[in-house]
């Protein structure tokens, strides 16, 4: 259990990411009658993720971790 408050300010970091994407929801386009696409919070999330990542907002020790 004290491993996992270790790093405590990762857990924060994903719930703050997790409820960002949240609050985006589900988005739909409609590019034609017949042909449209969904993105989805994970999506978001995960592009949050790569976002800090090639801005170098986290440590590297902090990324694996995650």
């Amino acid at each position: 259990m004290r491993d996992f408050f270790k790093d405590w300010k990762v857990h924060a970091l994903c719930v703050v990411i997790a409820l960002a994407a949240e609050t985006l929801g589900v988005r739909k386009f409609q590019i034609t009658p017949a042909v449209g696409f969904s993105l989805f919070p994970m999506l978001y999330a995960m592009a949050i993720g790569i976002v800090m990542g090639a801005w170098k907002l986290l440590s590297l020790e902090t990324m694996k971790q995650a």
